[in-house]
């Protein structure tokens, strides 16, 4: 498969597709999916059109012109990065899967616009398991690096066919309107910039710890258990994602206490499920980092273990930064990226040289916290709902049982016995499970009108899963 160093290259490679893919898309995945969330009446058909249409023009703009100005340079880029030019086609690939993806990320805010929850479950499964699946492929055939980056293409490929074919009734329609792409710009500049910012903060700490150490190794180990902690992240990007239609609905028609109530269950969704997962996911980061990267990687289990525990401070993140782009505050983002951004950096250059992969995570952290501090400043107001301290207390508790259950099975029977790494996270899996069953029996966490908006947002292969959890609910909120 793939060395430590080339694990580190694969770091650097991701960050710099990262960041063209922000730069270049102008944050108009987001503006699209505000309009289209707001387009009513006989017109609608011709409103999304419209935002869709001025959306890939300027998207495919910059990013045909990005594209072209980063293959000429991609030489010197290697150069200046790995030592050689040997790697320039490998950066050149990189940018492509991410100039792919503007393209896919603007088709799919449609349907992100349109609460089409489904089709964006299947496109995004289907792009990522077979982008994931083609680049440990060719990485085993012996492509390495190389074949990783490929796969990134092939995913990118087919999730824009099938968002293109599912928003193939609005390409047929051919409008343009000069006035809504100026509309487009305004609003979703602000949210660039942040995004631009936002990229420091998701990608100095690794940047910082390879300019500190310059050690691939490091880099590394850090990226892996970056990586391995972002994959529980998913869930609060998701909620954050499957609210923002709704929101930006009820903030057009001045629905105040229906947005509050929004975010209220959103609020619930990550004391209840997120917190516990995560505390689980910590307290067992040994065992998960030896068996997905193997004992070679066993020293990316502490940095594994604070950023998993931190996801909730990253949730609440997501949700505030929704909630400001959903009523049209976008300006605040700017500050409160900067800030929490420049927290990071210098905390990473402080901490790098002394405690290696472990000072990004700690720095991270603390990125995290002060984003949402600077956040709930932003956001607090008629819009935002009063904190519930009931339902996080109620997750504190379901935290402390499912930790305290799996953590002492690894330590009272797993470790003593030596037993295999499969068996026991397969094991301890079972064990939350049971054990996060029993604290909602006790303390009923959701209310039965909020378990049926989780079913209507989520994908239709989903809902019957969640119609057992009303044994789980109270009557009424």
């Amino acid at each position: 498969m793939l060395t430590s160093a080339e694990v580190g290259k694969l770091a650097l490679l991701y960050a710099g597709s990262s960041i063209f893919g922000t730069v270049t898309i102008l944050s108009l995945n987001v503006a699209t999916a505000k309009f289209v969330a707001e387009s009513d009446g006989d017109r609608k058909s011709m409103k999304i059109a419209t935002a869709m249409r001025s959306a890939v023009m300027l998207v495919g703009l910059s990013t045909v012109s990005g594209l072209i100005f980063i293959l000429a340079l991609s030489p010197a880029i290697s150069l200046w990065l790995f030592g050689s030019e040997f790697d320039a086609s490998i950066i050149s690939a990189a940018i492509a899967s991410a100039a792919i993806s503007n393209f896919a990320g603007i088709f799919a805010s449609v349907l992100w616009g349109l609460s089409l929850f489904g089709e964006l479950f299947v496109l995004n499964v289907a792009g990522a398991v077979i982008g994931q699946l083609c680049a440990v492929f060719l990485a085993w055939f012996g492509f390495r690096l190389a074949g990783v980056v490929i796969g990134w293409n092939l995913g990118w490929l087919v999730a824009l066919v099938i968002a293109a074919v599912y928003c193939r009734p609005h390409l047929r329609q051919n409008v343009r309107d000069p006035l809504q792409m100026k509309s487009m710009i305004l609003y979703s500049y602000p949210i660039l910039l942040s995004s631009l910012i936002g990229i420091v903060q998701n990608w100095s700490d690794v940047t910082v710890l390879f300019a500190v150490t310059r050690n691939l190794v490091y880099t590394g180990v850090y990226y892996l258990s970056l990586t391995g902690a972002n994959m529980f992240s998913i869930f609060t990007a998701a909620m954050a994602s499957a609210i923002f239609p709704t929101l930006s609905n009820k903030h057009g028609r001045g629905q105040e206490d229906a947005f509050r109530h929004v975010l209220m269950f959103a609020g619930k969704f990550l004391n209840i499920f997120v917190l516990p997962l995560s505390i689980a996911v910590a307290s067992l980061a040994s065992n998960i980092v030896t068996l997905a990267y193997g004992d070679a990687y066993g020293v990316a289990a502490l940095p594994f273990a604070v950023l998993s525990s931190s996801v909730i401070f990253v949730g609440y993140l997501n949700i505030m930064g929704i909630t400001l782009q959903s009523t049209g505050r976008t300006r605040p983002l700017i500050k409160i990226a900067a800030i929490s951004g420049l927290v990071e950096v210098v905390l990473t250059a402080t901490l790098a040289p002394t405690l290696k992969e472990n000072g990004p995570a700690v720095a991270r952290v603390c990125m995290s916290m002060v984003g949402v501090a600077l956040s709930y400043v932003a956001v607090r107001g008629v819009w935002w709902p009063t904190f519930d301290r009931k339902s996080l207390a109620n997750g504190f508790a379901i935290s402390l049982l499912v930790a305290a259950t799996v953590f002492g099975f690894d330590n009272l029977f797993a470790r003593p016995w030596h037993m295999n790494g499969f068996t026991t996270i397969l094991i301890e899996a079972c064990l939350f499970f049971f054990a996060y069953l029993i604290g909602l029996l006790i303390l009923r966490p959701l209310a039965a009108n909020e378990l049926e908006l989780l079913m209507a947002s989520s994908p239709k292969c989903l809902r019957s899963a969640f119609r057992v959890a009303r044994l789980f609910v109270t009557a009424q909120s």
